[in-house]
């Protein structure tokens, strides 16, 4: 008899071994895996305020917002905390894949200052891809900036953001951006007239991508009419006109171009303007006339 009784106590340890053996699995799978389901928690919250007028939440929500996006972001030693003022978060894809941009600015109109924004992409799991900041104005004032759903580009998103005057300004008073693959892209200034400008003299918006004057020429026959504006805007701000016989003919073709912007930018190229910083003042009178 006293036999079986051992067997059912070695059996009821055994049993009890196993299942702390299992629960402390358990548990460690948890605290190991909360923060990845955290993470996908805030991120599908964040994605809720896409497209949303950010100037328009309430203060709650504001809040809200700001904590998911400083959970988001995990960083604590850079611009890209979080805590800055909250422009706008919009969706853009590329060749299938998704892509969600935060924008930021700083909060603060500095004389002298080129008023910055604070760009973050993330993926589609919510992964920051790239950081990165670019200037939109020296000495102007940051007003708004907004997603634009129609455009000379059909349904592709552009990034709208509105600057206004300063003393002794930046004439740029809208800025236009667009996303390709994991680059944000300036596509067009234009004056208080609504008149494009050259970016040479200004240097406004992220640094252009590095590529060869072959590579860029060939970027006019892209059958992506975004990258034939950028070679065009890259062919604006050359420092000698076009000389090549081929590329001229190139560009009068798309002078008659159905994209409004893309024909402007050609007619630009081939009968260049002269440098708008001689306007400035007349610019600053027109501001200050439109706010009388």
């Amino acid at each position: 008899m006293p036999q079986p009784i051992q067997k059912t106590t070695s059996r009821r340890w055994l049993t009890f071994r196993i299942s702390t053996l299992l629960l402390a699995v358990g548990l460690v799978s948890i605290a190991l895996g909360y923060p990845h389901l955290r993470h996908y928690v805030q991120f599908q919250r964040f994605k809720s305020f896409v497209g949303r007028d950010l100037s328009q939440l309430s203060d709650e929500e504001t809040k809200l917002l700001r904590n998911i996006v400083k959970e988001l972001l995990q960083t604590e030693d850079s611009p890209f905390t979080g805590t800055k003022p909250l422009l706008c978060i919009w969706k853009s894809e590329c060749k299938t894949k998704e892509r969600f941009l935060l924008l930021q600015t700083s909060g603060i109109y500095a004389i002298p200052g080129d008023n910055p924004v604070y760009l973050t992409t993330f993926n589609s799991s919510g992964q920051v891809i790239k950081n990165e900041s670019f200037p939109t104005g020296y000495r102007n004032n940051l007003v708004d900036a907004n997603i634009e759903h129609e455009s000379p580009f059909g349904p592709t998103p552009i990034l709208r953001i509105r600057t206004g005057p300063g003393i002794h300004g930046t004439p740029a008073r809208e800025q236009y951006y667009a996303v390709v693959e994991n680059e944000i892209v300036l596509l067009r200034l234009e004056d208080n007239n609504g008149s494009r400008i050259k970016n040479r003299q200004y240097s406004l918006g992220p640094e252009p991508t590095q590529r060869t004057e072959t590579q860029w020429l060939s970027g006019l026959r892209d059958p992506n009419p975004i990258e034939v504006l950028r070679s065009l805007n890259w062919l604006a701000d050359a420092d000698s006109p076009v000389d090549s016989a081929e590329t001229v003919a190139i560009v009068k073709q798309l002078s008659t171009h159905p994209n409004a912007w893309i024909a402007e930018a050609a007619q630009y190229v081939l009968s260049p303007h002269p440098d708008h910083r001689s306007d400035l003042f007349q610019l600053l009178r027109d501001d200050t006339s439109h706010a009388d």
